[in-house]
């Protein structure tokens, strides 16, 4: 599974570390899809159709598979480690600690940005939230108001209405 073209085809001479990156490839292929990149099972005439034309199409197809779950720099990392051509891969496995921890550190950055977009929301939230509590506070203060000065004012009405009358029997 994890064996590069050049290895497949008995190619000493072109056998370097661009081969350990191919298996680097298959095998971050297997950790992104749960399978190595040509399947589950690799009969011998499988090896050879890989080492005459690759495994980028099977393993591109499982990345897409799951292209939701896997992040497309990795999946795509993963495509240029399984290049044929050994000239397209990777020089070394140090280029690709180096763009693994390169796209660590934004995966990082994306997270903090995302914690720090999170709590600003959840701030607005609950300032929106206390101004909708002030809003009814005040809509409930001044209905209270309201009645109270409405039960007032049809209490004196009635005490000046009661005047009245007493006033118009005492004229009588």
């Amino acid at each position: 599974h994890y064996m590069a073209p050049e290895q497949a085809r008995g190619d000493i001479a072109a056998i370097d570390r661009r081969s350990d990156v191919y298996a680097l490839g298959s095998m971050l292929v297997e950790v992104l899809t749960g399978e190595p990149p040509h399947g589950l099972r690799m009969p011998a005439d499988d090896a050879m159709r890989i080492a005459e034309g690759g495994a980028q199409g099977a393993a591109r197809r499982r990345l897409d598979a799951t292209s939701e779950a896997v992040d497309p720099e990795l999946a795509a990392l993963a495509l240029r480690c399984l290049e044929i051509d050994a000239e397209k891969r990777p020089r070394d496995a140090g280029e690709i600690a180096e763009a693994l921890e390169s796209w660590r550190d934004r995966t990082e950055e994306r997270a903090t940005e995302a914690r720090i977009e999170a709590a600003e929301a959840r701030g607005r939230a609950q300032e929106e939230t206390k101004a909708r509590r002030l809003t009814l506070t005040l809509a409930g203060l001044a209905g209270a108001i309201i009645l109270i000065g409405s039960l007032a004012f049809l209490s004196h009405r009635r005490s000046v209405s009661e005047g009245e009358q007493e006033a118009a029997v005492a004229l009588n």
